[in-house]
């Protein structure tokens, strides 16, 4: 028996629950290359927009600000709206978002931009664990939560491993640094 195989019966053979478990996979481990990307480009960012490793934290803190604010308002709508669509909703919002970082010619620009993807990113947390509540057993729960929890670290590592490598060459003839928030985001779409 293959691993996809064994992967599939353990899930209890439904093709659904696995889709959704993949889904959930892999949006956790996108959201947690955003969450990284401000700190893997931090170098570039600070030279580009000539600002100070305070203002870099102004980036984190508004994200979080508007993040905080926005997750109990997309639980609640995780109650009442489809789930699949709102946390397609949420990706959109957030990855698009993150790419138009990547255009920014300013430092306000790019800060309201980060503040509006926490609008987006405060929708995957929530809505994914409602789906994985929904999707399994009581008794699978927490073997599954951890695996998502590897995959969203996972995630972060391949965004600093990438993203600060990247930052400070061009590619594709741009700031690397602009084409990380724009492969980010892309994913995030």
């Amino acid at each position: 028996m293959s691993m996809s195989e064994k992967l599939f019966s353990y899930l209890g053979g439904h093709t659904t629950i696995t889709t959704t478990l993949l889904v959930c996979a892999l949006v956790q481990m996108i959201y947690e290359m955003d969450q990284t990307i401000i700190s893997a480009n931090a170098k570039a960012l600070s030279d580009y927009f000539n600002v100070t490793v305070t203002a870099i934290g102004v980036l984190f803190f508004t994200r979080a600000c508007v993040q905080v604010l926005c997750q109990p308002l997309w639980g609640s709508w995780s109650d009442i709206y489809h789930r699949k669509y709102l946390l397609m909703a949420g990706a959109f919002v957030w990855g698009t978002t993150t790419m138009c970082m990547g255009l920014a010619s300013n430092w306000y620009v790019l800060l309201f931009l980060r503040g509006t993807a926490g609008i987006g990113l405060a929708a995957i947390l929530p809505i994914i664990h409602h789906l994985v509540s929904d999707s399994f057993v009581s008794a699978k729960r927490g073997q599954i939560f951890g695996v998502l929890g590897a995959c969203q670290m996972f995630g972060g590592i391949i965004s600093i491993l990438f993203a600060t490598n990247a930052s400070v060459v061009p590619i594709l003839g741009m700031a690397g640094w602009r084409f990380t928030f724009g492969t980010t985001g892309l994913f995030g779409v």
